[in-house]
């Protein structure tokens, strides 16, 4: 009898090579090789930039991730919650979720996903507004963007919204 051995092994891939004999001389081995996986996925967005202000409700969602092993799933966050899910990974290759007609506003997104051991990443926040209507070239009364309005001495009322700040009419 030997005393136990404590060993810590590193992250990544690990051999551990087992003997034993008897008193007669008899000698045996058994090799396991076993990964330890510790990181949670790294995860890079890309586009749309924190900040930005679109003019149509239309947005695709462009981010990166890598991790040492698989990636299971990636999901997009849409003002805190789960909106979609994707369970086809490629590591190192930009992906995408996209958004069709949002309304206008100011919204928040980011990008969670899952390694094959169930790590964690979480990307950071970003945020975009939509300032005009989805598709809309004539102005309606509900955008803030009136670069396509030729004539603003038509406008008898206007009010300017920041969600943060309130209203002035």
């Amino acid at each position: 009898y030997t005393a136990p051995v404590f060993v810590t092994f590193n992250e990544g891939s690990n051999t551990l090579i087992a003997y034993t004999n008897d008193s007669v001389g008899n000698l045996n081995s058994t090799t396991v090789v076993f990964s330890i996986d510790t990181v949670a996925p790294d995860i890079t967005l890309i586009s749309p930039a924190n900040g930005v202000e679109r003019v149509n409700g239309n947005l695709i969602f462009n981010y990166n991730v890598n991790d040492s092993g698989n990636v299971t799933n990636c999901s997009l966050l849409f003002n805190g919650a789960v909106n979609q899910t994707n369970l086809t990974i490629t590591k190192n290759t930009v992906q995408n979720f996209s958004l069709l007609g949002l309304s206008l506003g100011g919204f928040n997104w980011s990008i969670r996903c899952s390694d094959q051991v169930n790590n964690l990443g979480a990307s950071a926040n970003r945020t975009f507004s939509i300032v005009s209507a989805p598709d809309s070239s004539e102005f309606t009364g509900e955008s803030t963007n009136l670069s396509s309005v030729e004539d603003i001495t038509n406008i008898t009322n206007f009010t300017l919204h920041n969600p943060n700040s309130g209203k002035i009419t």
